[in-house]
């Protein structure tokens, strides 16, 4: 392609509205948070810290969410994203385990507000988001249904996040304080979920048949995070996040129900075995920092 057309290809890009151009938020090699929007509790400290996006910080009941500033289509799309949950208490050597592990995090989709935010504890920061769905990726074991504290499910309209599948037969323990990778491939009505410990390679995928713009009453939603603690504490860290959906209106967003190929969905990081992952999340306080909780 010559220069001359190259140019008058991208000026035609650039012309489309953004509804005819594919949406993508892409944080693997982030230079500015501006379009995410943070919402806390109380103001803790900040969220965008020290190379990753630090949903709680070892505090006790603490609540925090954050959302892509704009809608964006939600009846097909690719996500994935790298997380770690980090105790906050030492190692155990008598129960061979992290104490207080608590209480989890979820990825949410949507249409009540970009500033929305659910309860604490067991709630994992969703609970009470109306218009939604989420997955949730819990490490406390709430006595109101939870299989273990190692467990993920999906939850519809802010219901309590309570129940699911239990990840330890997969070998999946979120309480590791392993780096996990999570793959999403959502295609009309079928929402495939990998989750890969990055320290193990152990793998666990669930398949949930899902109707998300009925759910939520739109096509378009808010998608982000939210997490919380209770008594327990830990830190909920993001360290990369890529989402892909087609414009909206699309074929390829109609397109007829396939085979979800979570493979697909972009690498948006490399992660050293059993290492804690760093991706250059570029430091932004929404309030003045408090000092740190040991």
């Amino acid at each position: 392609m010559s220069r001359k057309v190259h140019i008058l290809v991208l000026a035609a890009a650039a012309l489309l509205p953004i509804s005819a151009r594919a949406q993508v938020i892409d944080h693997s090699n982030p230079t500015s948070n501006n379009d995410l929007v943070a919402n806390q509790s109380y103001p803790w400290g900040p969220v965008f810290m020290g190379g990753v996006c630090r949903l709680t910080d070892k505090g006790t009941s603490e609540i925090c969410t954050i959302f892509y500033k704009d809608r964006v289509n939600v009846a097909k799309f690719k996500n994935s994203f790298e997380f770690q949950i980090i105790s906050g208490g030492p190692f155990d050597d008598a129960t061979q385990s992290y104490p207080n592990v608590a209480d989890g995090m979820t990825f949410t989709l949507q249409a009540t507000a970009v500033s929305a935010i659910g309860l604490g504890g067991g709630n994992l920061g969703y609970g009470t988001i109306d218009h939604s769905v989420a997955v949730k990726f819990d490490c406390a074991p709430n006595p109101e249904g939870d299989p273990s504290g190692s467990c993920t499910g999906l939850f519809v309209n802010g219901q309590a996040p309570f129940g699911g599948i239990d990840l330890l037969p997969a070998k999946i323990d979120l309480r590791s304080q392993h780096p996990f990778r999570v793959e999403m491939d959502y295609d009309h009505a079928v929402l495939r979920v990998r989750i890969t410990d990055l320290a193990t390679a152990a793998t666990a995928v669930q398949t949930y048949n899902v109707d998300i713009p009925a759910t939520i009453g739109s096509p378009s939603a808010f998608v982000g995070f939210t997490a919380a603690t209770g008594l327990g504490s830990s830190a909920h860290d993001l360290h990369s996040w890529y989402w892909n959906s087609p414009p909206f209106g699309s074929t390829a967003s109609k397109s007829t129900p396939r085979e979800a190929n979570v493979a697909a969905c972009p690498a948006p990081s490399q992660s050293a075995r059993g290492k804690k992952i760093v991706a250059p999340w570029p430091t932004f306080s929404l309030t003045p920092a408090k000092p740190p909780r040991p």
